[in-house]
């Protein structure tokens, strides 16, 4: 209970040591209390800032360290907080200008250089980033972070033999440099070589090994060659290592129940509820609702309602159950309350808002707020996949050329590769090698499929010849099939045309006997695809059994959307559409499998 007869710098000398030893919340209340008594100073608003960016509370950090910013220009440091803020909330162009806040009071500081140029390098601004990292080396010759930040420009151009030089250089100079090893290592990957990347991450592993990301990372690299129990068991020794680290627990669940095990959410239950992380509380919980034992989450809400620190875990988790039941209403009057209240609502739960609008007729409310999540966020495919869904329910004759399935839906059957005497022997040759590479014994965990298996990894990284020349085929096919699209810059999918493009994530699905996908989009793509390897003997054009389809949406609405447009899959054909287009496949009856690969493009930066 705080003391109401403290003096003002009592109370701020007592903030400032709850602050600096890590009593955030404590911290912040008087200080609050302080700003609620009309004290007004620069270090008063940016302590508060400091004590919310702790809290990870950005918008509130944000708020305060501009306000400090106003009453004392000279604080490059709170520029830089910033300019972290705005990165972790994608906001790019803001970080950027931040950064160069930072560098008007020091031209020197080889910190924000390197985190001005890392922030280039995501923005694909790849001349500036080089810049960047030159800079840090005249100011720090030799400085291994702007040499690895080089050698990822060099990647993103390509130029992976001179990158890999850079690293080898590196790696002999400091050769128990973890950061050397794991950036070496994540670049084999990058370039297929498998093997050599489990060796690097395992001796990286050997001299870090309290570090759970060396397990992460390790785990994955034996699921790129097919060694699924060497995956597992590492991953539970990292977990035995660092019990509360949310990466480890996620990826064991999701792998064992690939692995078909029978309670792959065991590993949460080593400590009581109340004794786990809110993290690791969200991930279990959720993981639960999703295997359909709600009975069990409802009862862990209940619970965790009696724990202050829990309680905002037991909100997040009763919008999942409200989801999962259907009960949309609640979850609208739960976000209209934060709205009264001036909360700030992420975009994941704008988007859970958006569905809950949409599944009780609030049509326009949906629409009004997608306009705004678009304005931020123009390339969000899912986003325009519920624009596309609400302009339907309202009738709104946009969405024809939102979504007009027959110019924008492309199928073609592959050109064939110069090497291969006939398109048969192609795809023979090509299942015998996928049939090798699908090592799990079901469905993945939050992926459209079910009843199969899919591949882990990006496909077309392995370096085995008929993958490399499905990818080049591809490559042609592609090429041939998008020539002359129209340009039209007001909108998601042609605002791309003539643009080149490059393979983003690509996998390959094998459905066995009922297998389909549910509708789906493609949330991070621009044109998503499905080229078929081998069919079931059931698909025909008597039914629509194992067809694909589009249009129908893949989220609860009062009244039921059908599709639009069906595809009959045929061995050879490519098909490609919008990554927001709604697409699912039909269920089929049939002892034979339904093989394809499928990826998405993203239009090259220009």
């Amino acid at each position: 209970m705080q003391n109401p007869n403290l003096s003002v710098q009592q109370r701020l000398n007592l903030a400032m040591q709850l602050l600096h030893a890590g009593q955030f919340e404590q911290a912040l209340s008087h200080f609050l209390i302080l700003k609620k008594l009309g004290l007004t100073d620069f270090r008063l608003s940016r302590a508060i800032g400091s004590a919310y960016e702790r809290l990870l509370k950005d918008n509130d950090a944000k708020h305060y360290f501009a306000e400090s910013l106003a009453l004392n220009p000279k604080q490059p440091d709170l520029h830089f907080a910033l300019a972290n803020i705005a990165l972790r909330a994608g906001e790019f162009s803001n970080a950027i200008k931040q950064y160069k806040q930072c560098l008007a009071f020091d031209n020197q500081n080889i910190r924000v250089w390197l985190k001005l140029g890392q922030t280039y390098l995501q923005t694909e601004q790849l001349d500036l980033a080089a810049q960047a990292f030159t800079r840090c080396e005249a100011i720090q010759p030799g400085d291994v972070d702007a040499r690895l930040g080089q050698s990822r420009v060099l990647q993103k151009r390509k130029l992976f033999e001179q990158a890999e030089k850079i690293l080898t250089d590196l790696a002999k100079q400091q050769p128990q440099n973890t950061k050397i090893l794991s950036e070496l290592a994540w670049l084999e990957k990058l370039v297929g070589n498998y093997t050599r990347a489990v060796t690097l991450f395992q001796k990286r592993l050997n001299i870090d090994a309290n570090n759970p990301e060396c397990y992460e990372d390790l785990a994955l690299a034996n699921l790129d060659v097919g060694n699924t129990n060497d995956a597992l068991d590492i991953l539970k020794v990292g977990i035995q290592k660092a019990p509360e680290h949310r990466n480890l627990n996620k990826l064991l669940s999701s792998l064992k129940f690939e692995m078909n095990e029978e309670d792959h959410l065991a590993h949460y239950r080593q400590k009581p509820v109340e004794e786990m992380t809110n993290e690791l509380l969200a991930d279990y919980i959720s993981g639960l609702i999703k295997n359909d034992q709600t009975e069990l989450a409802e009862t862990l809400v209940d619970r965790l309602n009696s724990f202050s620190t829990k309680r905002h875990v037991a909100e997040q988790m009763q919008l999942a159950l409200w989801e999962k039941s259907k009960k949309y209403e609640p979850i609208v009057g739960y976000f209209q309350n934060l709205h009264r209240q001036n909360i700030h609502i992420s975009a994941p739960q704008n988007e859970r808002l958006i569905k809950a609008y949409l599944a009780t007729g609030n049509y326009q409310l949906a629409n009004q707020l997608i306009d705004r999540m678009l304005q931020d966020s123009p390339n969000d495919q899912f986003l325009w996949a519920l624009k596309s869904t609400t302009l339907r329910l309202l009738n709104n004759p946009e969405y024809e050329s939102l979504c007009d399935y027959q110019s924008m839906v492309f199928s073609q059957q592959i050109l064939l590769p110069s090497n291969h005497q006939s398109l048969e022997q192609f795809n023979h040759q090509l299942r015998e090698t996928l049939v090798k590479i699908h090592t799990s014994r079901r469905n993945p965990l939050e992926q459209s499929l079910r009843n199969g298996t899919q591949t882990t990894g990006n496909l077309f990284s392995r370096q085995l010849p008929i993958i490399q020349e499905l990818k080049s085929a591809l490559k042609n096919t592609i090429d041939a099939m998008l020539t002359g699209l129209p340009k039209n810059t007001s909108h998601p999918f042609y605002k791309h045309a003539g643009k080149d493009f490059d393979f983003s994530a690509n996998w390959s699905v094998r459905l066995t006997n009922q297998g389909f996908h549910i509708s789906h989009v493609h949330p991070k793509g621009w044109l998503s695809s499905a080229y078929y390897v081998q069919l079931p003997d059931s698909i025909s054009d008597d039914d629509k059994k194992g067809w694909l389809h589009f249009g129908k949406p893949g989220i609860d609405l009062p009244m039921q959307l059908n599709a639009q447009k069906w595809v009959k899959p045929e061995v050879g054909k490519l098909v490609l559409f919008p990554s927001y287009f709604w697409h699912g496949t039909e269920p089929f009856t049939d002892s034979k499998e339904r093989m394809s690969v499928a990826f998405d493009l993203l239009p090259t930066k220009q």
